[in-house]
């Protein structure tokens, strides 16, 4: 048997082990996250089993006592406020609160914060008129207000240990509908150099 009978008769035998040795490796959407859903709030009471992500997908609503990206989740929800979309998987937990947290076992957050413009919160307005209160932002020669900013829980406890002014990372719009002259909208704000998490 000449070599180029031999080769070809190697790679007949092997090619079948190779087909089948390919379909045991892992492929891309193996490592995906197998459902997607929205984050869309954060339980803050302090008891047992209570505190924690609340996530909807499909018809089940799921609470997480914490997720493995919790620093970034924080970040998005003060950027950009509730929902956030994502793609997670879990599985049932055997701890005290097995009745009410699932385990994250794989999270995928696909959004980036992205916001562009820099700014400082400089005070709250507490007047009380129709288009009066809100959030005074100062950004270069300008300061505009907002009547509200996204997640104001986490904001109002940097103010009440940090105090004014905030710098900000920020992005806004003209605001449409009632008030649309004394306010403007914000897309998007991140602290700057605040962490929002432990």
């Amino acid at each position: 048997m000449n070599q180029a009978k031999f080769l070809v008769i190697v790679i007949i035998l092997l090619l079948p082990a190779g087909i089948i040795f390919k379909s045991c490796t892992k492929s891309e959407d193996d490592t995906r996250c197998d459902y997607s859903g929205e984050v869309i709030s954060y339980v803050y009471d302090k008891c047992a089993c209570c505190p924690g992500w609340v996530i909807v997908t499909g018809f089940d609503t799921l609470k997480f006592e914490k997720v493995p990206e919790n620093g970034y989740l924080w970040d998005l929800v003060y950027a950009y406020g509730f929902p956030v979309d994502i793609n997670f998987s879990y599985k049932n937990t055997n701890d005290a609160c097995v009745d009410s947290y699932k385990e994250m076992t794989c999270i995928d957050l696909h959004k980036e914060i992205n916001c562009s413009q820099s700014g400082l919160i400089i005070e709250y307005d507490y007047t009380e008129c129709l288009c009066c209160p809100g959030w005074l932002i100062k950004t270069g020669n300008d300061t505009i207000k907002t009547a509200t900013l996204s997640n104001e829980t986490i904001l109002w406890d940097v103010v009440e240990t940090k105090g004014f002014p905030i710098e900000i990372m920020f992005d806004y719009k003209e605001k449409q509908g009632a008030c649309k002259d004394f306010y403007i909208e914000v897309t998007c704000i991140t602290l700057m150099p605040y962490k929002l998490y432990d």
